[in-house]
């Protein structure tokens, strides 16, 4: 659901040691404005909704958190 509003992630991981069965979505934008305007996208989109009840109703997440960060001087991504 969110690849259509967001494009495909730059990584997605799952943990090998520490907290088990976490995930991890690393999203790639060209900046601050563009982030915002596919998230308001995707918030406007009623399947999103839908998608959000029904995983709400399984139960699935427990806990979830967001940080923006930004490249590292001397890191580029490869797009």
């Amino acid at each position: 659901m969110q690849t259509r509003h967001l494009g495909q992630p730059v990584f997605y991981g799952l943990t090998e040691t520490g907290d088990v069965n976490t995930y991890l979505h690393i999203w790639a934008y060209q900046d601050a404005a563009d982030r915002e305007k596919r998230r308001a996208a995707m918030q406007a989109d009623p399947d999103w909704h839908a998608f959000l009840a029904k995983t709400g109703e399984a139960g699935y997440l427990i806990a979830q958190n967001n940080t923006l960060m930004v490249n590292a001087p001397f890191f580029k991504i490869d797009r």
